[in-house]
């Protein structure tokens, strides 16, 4: 999540514990992967 989102949470919710879900987890990596793929393609043109 964002960092805002985090700091809100811990400032609001201090004994809480922050779970993050494996759907946006997996979203960002593959989001990530897709940039470094196509950074690489550019290089080997």
């Amino acid at each position: 999540m964002s960092p805002a989102f985090i700091k809100g949470i811990e400032e609001s919710f201090p004994k809480a514990s922050i779970t993050f879900d494996k759907f946006h987890v997996m979203k960002w990596m593959n989001e990530a992967l897709d940039i470094t793929r196509r950074e690489e393609q550019v290089k080997k043109s």
